[in-house]
């Protein structure tokens, strides 16, 4: 409902902005940090975005697509 591509727990989104990083196969290139946008109540129906203040993800450029299945970690790349 959340309407994010993948989601993390427990790690700390601001630190992986401007940097290349690998979920699984996927190797991406941190961008801009999101903010939660209103739109997001009128589609879910439910109050989802002061949930998400601060929180609420990173925008990537995908350099390598591949699988991420759960579970999977994130790891810095040089």
């Amino acid at each position: 409902e959340h309407r994010r591509s993948l989601t993390t727990r427990d790690v700390p989104l601001n630190h992986l902005v401007g940097k290349r990083f690998r979920v699984g196969e996927v190797v991406l290139l941190g961008g801009r940090l999101n903010t939660p946008c209103r739109y997001l109540n009128l589609v879910t129906q439910k109050d989802v975005c002061d949930p998400l203040e601060h929180i609420s993800g990173l925008n990537c450029s995908i350099f390598k697509s591949g699988q991420v299945i759960v579970g999977n970690t994130i790891q810095l790349l040089s």
